[in-house]
């Protein structure tokens, strides 16, 4: 089944089953691929309430001999969006967003709860944070110790809310209630644009509140995937 997931993730992207599509799925489908894709599908629900083994986590090694890392983390929604990940597991996903990882706005990198997998932060050979609880609520200070180690655990990305809207739908299909919703949480990346650089998106916010926009003041991809996924919204309605 893994196998399976693994090519028609590949085969979606490139939107066409062909030798580009195999040639991808050669280079990224391999072993750790469907590795990762076997994991997420045979996980069991956690305490942050999905499925936990979203990203493979290791230090110079290969990908293959890594270990999986069961923290709660926005990656998986990307599955749920391009209907590679359907049905209860989809569903639990989306649903331990919106407790843990969804801020008016963006989607946290990384929920702020204990880690169920240790996670290291470290900048050279130190370490820089608490393995035990990872979340790094404030993207400030030193772009190497501060900046960096932040970003991708617990900073919040305005272009990962419209991933998460259209995953919300593909999650609940052809369910009404779950369009309207998705409107709802795609509609307060309208509170953004009246602040900071006016009319635009920001890169990416605090996780914790009051969630200060941070990083690049105008962010193209975020307003080109809010834009495509109100489009998409607005079909489905």
């Amino acid at each position: 089944m893994a196998e399976e997931l693994a090519s028609g993730f590949l085969h979606r992207l490139v939107g066409r089953s062909d030798r580009s599509a195999q040639r991808l799925l050669e280079v990224v489908g391999g072993p750790q691929a469907r590795r990762l894709l076997r994991d997420v599908v045979q996980a069991p629900v956690g305490p942050g309430g999905c499925p936990g083994s979203q990203q493979l986590k290791g230090q110079g090694q290969p990908a293959a001999e890594a270990t999986t890392d069961a923290n709660l983390r926005c990656n998986i929604l990307i599955a749920v969006s391009l209907g590679v990940v359907s049905g209860s597991i989809a569903r639990a996903n989306v649903d331990a967003a919106i407790r843990h990882l969804l801020v008016p706005g963006a989607v946290r990198s990384l929920a702020p709860l204990p880690a169920q997998t240790p996670h290291e932060v470290r900048h050279d050979g130190e370490l820089l944070n608490d393995p035990a609880n990872p979340y790094w609520g404030h993207y400030e200070g030193d772009e190497d110790a501060r900046r960096k180690p932040a970003y991708h655990n617990g900073t919040a990305w305005t272009w990962f809310l419209p991933q998460f809207c259209e995953a919300l739908v593909r999650a609940w299909p052809s369910d009404p209630d779950a369009v309207e919703a998705a409107k709802g949480y795609l509609g307060s990346v309208a509170g953004l644009m009246n602040e900071g650089c006016f009319g635009q998106v920001p890169e990416i916010l605090d996780g914790d509140a009051p969630h200060r926009q941070r990083g690049c003041d105008a962010q193209a991809w975020g307003v080109s995937e809010a834009l495509r996924v109100w489009h998409l919204l607005d079909e489905l309605t």
